[in-house]
């Protein structure tokens, strides 16, 4: 099979055409993964802050929480219950220690 010389001249531009296409699509899926790992990095990052952002608005929301309760109840019955507990008396019978032999 021999090749004439204009089938040489459009088969030599169709082989570097066609070796350029051939290296694409060997390098296609390395490319592809290494775009992927890029985008999947910058979402972690981003998805690190925004926890950080959140857990800060959740803190400072529940510490208003807190705070309001404080001002909404009133600190004389706080009062009663810590003087109750200190009044009532040891009982005579009951110990603070408890023996447990096995």
């Amino acid at each position: 099979m021999s090749l004439k010389s204009v089938e040489l001249q459009v088969a030599i531009p169709k082989a570097t055409d066609i070796a350029k296409i051939q290296h694409q699509l060997y390098h296609k899926p390395q490319h592809d993964q290494l775009d992927e790992h890029t985008l999947l990095q910058k979402k972690q990052s981003e998805n690190a802050q925004r926890s950080n952002e959140v857990d800060k608005t959740d803190k400072a929301s529940i510490k208003d929480k807190q705070e309001a309760l404080n001002q909404r109840t009133p600190k004389k019955n706080k009062k009663k219950k810590n003087n109750e507990e200190e009044q009532q008396p040891a009982h005579p019978y009951k110990g603070k220690t408890l023996d447990i032999s096995l």
